[in-house]
């Protein structure tokens, strides 16, 4: 961009009808405002018609159990196997959608499509550190054989995804946005769980921390701790080809867990650690969030 320099008018310094225009002359601008000569914030939103807003659309809508003290949430166990994902829930146990209303949000290649969420969560555990199950993927063994002392690998998870409804404002047709699984597909063996390219709308939640110590090769000891009480995020976004425009009537939160990193053949994975989910032990709490959805045009 181009910057204007003149030196302001000094103390004393006769001001004419001529030096004064000659100043506003340096403002005028004869050539078509283009990315050389004008910036993003020289233009105010009242300047743009309203077919060409940047943001037509927005929503937003409260999900979960709205009680930011914790004193009421609702809680979930892990499963074993492929099964149906929780639903983030209000109160009285429903889950809380976003919805777009009657007519829906039309997506075409115009448009980009925006998606934020944020909730309360709590990863715990009942009984005495169950991911020393035997076969869990959550724990290694220090030292030689499988009665040797054990920690946590930290990496274990609860996932939290996105999905929507594009048939009706009944909103009784959900699937999982594009670019992301359930969790319910298999790898390899008994892993069931998805490819990291599979997780484009995932956010995952630590279930449990626990760290060690070593001294001269020995194991002095663990540390256990909760993750307690924690706000997590995430966000989506999607665009369309120009031939195949969409309607999205709704939106939703689901989550499952526990889940643990797994490499096959050189791909990287989450997977079911379903030694530590049949210990029944692993549960989380939900509490209050939010979701969020814009449709920006970009044309």
């Amino acid at each position: 961009m181009s910057r204007i320099i003149r030196p302001p008018v000094e103390d004393g310094q006769a001001v004419t009808a001529t030096d004064l225009n000659t100043r506003f002359t340096d403002f005028s601008q004869p050539n078509a405002l283009n990315l050389f000569n004008t910036r993003d914030a020289a233009f105010d939103l009242p300047q743009f018609s309203s077919t060409r807003f940047m943001a037509p659309d927005m929503a937003t809508a409260i999900i979960g159990y709205n009680d930011w003290k914790h004193t009421a949430y609702n809680t979930d166990t892990a499963p074993v196997g492929a099964s149906a994902p929780f639903l983030v829930r209000n109160a009285a146990g429903v889950y809380t959608p976003l919805s777009f209303g009657p007519t829906g949000w039309t997506l075409t290649s115009d448009y980009i499509f925006r998606v934020y969420w944020d909730l309360s969560v709590r990863p715990r555990y009942e009984g005495v550190r169950p991911w020393t199950t035997a076969g869990s993927l959550s724990f290694w063994n220090i030292g030689a054989g499988v009665a040797g002392p054990s920690i946590a690998t930290n990496v274990t998870c609860w996932a939290f995804w996105l999905q929507w409804d594009i048939t009706s404002n009944a909103l009784a047709n959900w699937t999982n946005v594009p670019r992301q699984g359930q969790f319910n597909s298999g790898v390899i063996g008994n892993q069931i769980g998805e490819p990291l390219g599979s997780t484009m709308a995932t956010t995952v939640v630590p279930a449990f921390n626990e760290t060690g110590s070593c001294n001269n090769g020995g194991f002095d000891g663990r540390l256990e701790a909760l993750i307690g009480w924690t706000g997590i995020s995430g966000d989506w976004h999607h665009t369309v080809a120009p031939n195949a425009p969409i309607t999205i009537y709704g939106l939703r939160l689901a989550f499952t867990g526990l889940l643990h990193s797994y490499n096959n053949g050189g791909l990287n994975y989450l997977v079911r650690d379903d030694a530590l989910n049949a210990a029944g032990a692993m549960q989380i709490d939900h509490n209050g969030g939010s979701l969020e959805a814009m449709r920006l045009r970009v044309s």
